[in-house]
This record gives structure tokens, sequence and C-alpha cells, in this order.
């Protein structure tokens, strides 16, 4: 009945990040045979060290894939953020949130069913997205690795991971989905910033990408997530068993 409950509250919100993934993904397979015709007319307008660095990822549909998809996929994070928003904290109806909490259901069950499910459909988006570029390697008569698509969902869910966790903190702080996206939204501005610092950008969500590009394995992000991640959704449990209505 919880999930039930949840689902329907965010059943709107899937399908359209749902449509919205197909879109760009779609999009960006389709880049791939644009960019292999159009940047040889160009080449000579083009540095030799730069098309030497660029030729590599317009006659691979491997190495585009990782490079452009996995690589500049910061929305997946947003996808988290839109199916966290909302739920049992941010009643305000009286009538509903009294019915919420009448029914024999520990308050924290709301917020840890919440959280799974938001993250098995963030996972089920990144899933479909790798299917996509499974079948678009198909169409292009390349080899795209079934097991390296399953990391890469892996690892695209687990960057979302702590955008769950802190949207959860955020809106049991503001109980409103409004402050809380304009919150997370100001959060992401300055993680953006400081990814460019290569010493933080080791410990943030965004140093998972890396690893596609050949980087050792991001254990420091890696333990950055899970903190965020898991440290968020228990203080957002703790500030809802406490909350009076």
């Amino acid at each position: 009945m919880i999930l039930w409950k949840i689902w329907f509250d965010l059943r709107v919100r899937f399908f359209f990040c749902l449509a919205f993934l197909i879109l760009s993904v779609l999009l960006m397979i389709l880049l791939f045979p644009f960019l292999g015709s159009f940047l040889p007319w160009v080449k000579s307008d083009v540095p030799p060290q730069e098309w030497a660095r660029m030729k590599p990822y317009i006659s691979s549909y491997r190495l585009f894939m990782e490079e452009k998809w996995f690589g500049e996929v910061q929305f997946i994070g947003g996808f988290a953020v839109i199916l966290s928003l909302g739920g049992v904290m941010t009643e305000r109806r009286p009538r509903s949130i009294y019915f919420t909490l009448s029914l024999p259901v520990l308050r924290r069950k709301w917020i840890f069913y919440h959280a799974g499910l938001a993250l098995a459909l963030v996972l089920s988006l990144c899933c479909v997205a790798s299917i996509f570029i499974l079948l678009g390697s198909r169409v292009f008569g390349e080899t795209y690795p079934v097991m390296h698509a399953a990391q890469s969902t892996l690892f695209l869910g687990l960057l979302t991971f702590p955008w769950i966790g802190a949207t959860f903190a955020m809106t049991s702080l503001t109980q409103d989905k409004a402050k809380t996206a304009l919150l997370i939204f100001c959060l992401w501005f300055v993680t953006s910033l400081l990814q460019k610092l290569q010493g933080i950008r080791l410990w943030l969500p965004q140093h998972l990408v890396d690893y596609f590009n050949g980087a050792p394995f991001p254990w420091q992000s890696l333990l950055v997530i899970l903190v965020v991640g898991i440290g968020g959704i228990l203080f957002a449990i703790q500030r809802f068993e406490k909350q009076d209505y």
C-alpha cells in the first residue's frame, strides 16, 4: 500500500523523465553519424593536435558514447531530485497528513520506501538508456560490451544517490518542494564549480564518470556518495519522526 501511494504520486514525473531521457539518448546516438560525416569537411580548419584527439571519438561508437553520454549525462541527477521531491514531509493539508500518519505504518518507512523507489526508478531510467545505446551499436555495426553497459548503468545510478539523500534532507528542513528545489540547484551550482579543481573533484560524485576515461577506481567519490546518500536519508527520518502535526 505504501509503495502504491508513493508510485501514484511519482508516476507522472517518472514518465516525463522517461520521455526526456529517450529523446536525449536518441539525439546523442544520431549525433554520432552526423559528426562522423560533417567533421572531415572542416578538417582543414581544425588544428592537427585537436583533430588527432577528436578522430577516435568520431570513428568509434563506444568511445563517442563514453565521452559524450557517460561523460556529460549530469541531468540524470536531476531525475533523482525530481523523483525525490515531495512525499509525506510536504503534505500540508491537515486531512491528508493526519490520514497518512493514522495508517499502521512507521514514519521512517515512508522515507525508506520513497527513497528506495526513487533510486529504483532512476536505475530503470539508466537501464533504458543503456538498452538504447546497445541497440545503437547494432545499427552502426559495432559491438558494445553488455557488461560495460551494465557497469555504466550501476555507476550512473550511484551518481544519483547523494542527490536523493540531499533532497530528502533539505525537504525535511523546508517542508516545501520549491524551496528544496532551489537549495538543490544552489548545491549543484557549487559542486559544478568545485569539480573544476582537481584535488576537490576526486571527492565529488562527478568523479565517477572519470572512471570511464581510464582514471583509477574512484574510492573517494564512492565514499562521499554513500555518506551523503545514507546520511541525508537518516537525517530526514530523524526530523520527520520528531515533527509534530
